[in-house]
């Protein structure tokens, strides 16, 4: 099967197909950690500190001496919980890694000092506890954001892959020089991209605009 296609389309589908097969990985370790956490018990708890944590972080700039950086804005939420006579402190709100900054405000409203919460924990390792342990959007919704996920980066390279070749062809077919087929078939695909951008850029200013 392999043999019948263009030369270099092998290389090209393996290298699409590596973002994608990243996600799906992603996908499924988060949610063997989702499955998990529905095994966990409960515990009664309270919020002991609420508050924003800010970070800075170090971007190098290359080989020069300066480098940017950035503050990161995080909720943080501490709480208390015992397991028979033991206490325990947990930090982590949910079971995503990040929460988006504009849910900052919002997340720390709905913990703050003193509140009493429910802890999840993991009965073989408490210190691995959380208070939200469903993700913040429904199944559907997830899976909907998956399929177009593995759409535009499963689709698009395919459909990239699929027009540059059948592009070379007709080159081929059409120059005086077919050994030029494959340049002008990325310049086309390239100017055609810019050409959509400066569109959708456009759409976006008029809009702005009104």
């Amino acid at each position: 099967m392999f043999a019948e296609l263009p030369k270099g389309s092998v290389f090209c589908i393996l290298v699409a197909s590596m973002f994608p097969a990243l996600v799906l990985i992603a996908f499924a370790v988060k949610l063997w950690e989702i499955w998990k956490a529905k095994r966990w018990l409960t515990a009664e708890g309270k919020v002991i500190a609420s508050r924003v944590k800010s970070q800075v972080r170090t971007r190098p700039s290359g080989d020069f001496d300066t480098s940017d950086t950035e503050v990161e804005n995080q909720p943080f939420v501490q709480y208390e919980f015992r397991i028979a006579s033991q206490k325990h402190i947990g930090t982590r709100i949910a079971i995503g890694e990040k929460i988006p900054s504009v849910e900052l405000k919002s997340t720390l409203a709905r913990y703050p000092v003193g509140k009493a919460v429910t802890v999840y924990y993991d009965p073989a390792d408490p210190k691995k506890c959380v208070l939200e342990r469903e993700l913040p959007f429904s199944n559907t919704t997830m899976w909907i954001g998956l399929g177009v996920v593995m759409l535009v980066f499963v689709g698009g390279p395919l459909l990239l892959a699929f027009s540059y070749f059948n592009g070379v062809e007709w080159f081929k077919s059409h120059l005086a020089n077919p050994r030029q087929a494959p340049l002008v078939t990325v310049m086309g695909l390239f100017g055609l991209g810019v050409l959509f951008f400066a569109q959708a850029f456009t759409r976006m200013v008029r809009q702005a605009a009104r």
